[in-house]
């Protein structure tokens, strides 16, 4: 099962915390929100498309709009995790999927032990894809941290060991583009709790 996911990268209008401030109709809606650490006047929201037909993008311009298909829930590491890394990957031509699954399932067994690390979840971007094999071109990792630290200090430690799995994305990754969030707002319906359990 795959977890439709949208994630939203935005300028921050003075304000506005969330895509949803002006929406009053949350019942349908898990979405978490914070600014991101290396450019605090921009902000990300992380909403499940499952709650998407009426909420509103915000009213600024030249946001960045990612449909991801997740594996994994990506409730469960929003609600564990104070820091989400977001990662999109662009991958090199012809990559192929079981090829990308290959290279993310190493990394999530060294990040299961990661210290400060609650989870992830991570799938491809599902409106980007090649022209002519249909493969997708882009990948998308969510990773839960207890800190913009615990990840800095883990991914160099990482580095460091010769056969690590992260040296395998170079292989993959025509190039990428990282950011750090600080949830401070998050919502999570009494229907999505109990949509989990």
């Amino acid at each position: 099962m795959s977890h439709l996911t949208r994630i939203i990268s935005y300028a921050t209008p003075a304000g506005v915390r969330t895509i949803a401030d002006d929406d009053g109709d949350l019942d349908r809606h898990r979405f978490w929100s914070g600014p991101q650490l290396e450019h605090p006047e921009k902000s990300t929201t992380y909403l499940d498309v499952a709650g998407l037909s009426d909420s509103k993008d915000p009213k600024t311009e030249q946001n960045l709009v990612i449909d991801a298909e997740l594996k994994q829930e990506p409730a469960l590491i929003m609600e564990l995790g104070r820091v989400i890394e977001t990662a999109v990957l662009k991958l090199k031509k012809g990559v192929t999927e079981d090829q990308m699954w290959e290279q993310q399932e190493a990394v999530n067994e060294i990040l299961d032990t990661a210290t400060g690390c609650h989870g992830y979840a991570s799938g491809f971007r599902v409106s980007e894809t090649s022209t002519d094999s249909g493969q997708y071109s882009e990948f998308v990792i969510l990773v839960a941290w207890d800190s913009l630290e615990s990840h800095t200090s883990w991914a160099e430690k990482e580095k460091e060991k010769p056969d690590s799995p992260l040296k395998g994305y170079h292989k993959l990754v025509e190039k990428g583009e990282m950011w750090h969030v600080t949830l401070t707002y998050g919502y999570l319906s009494a229907a999505a709790t109990a949509a989990m359990e």
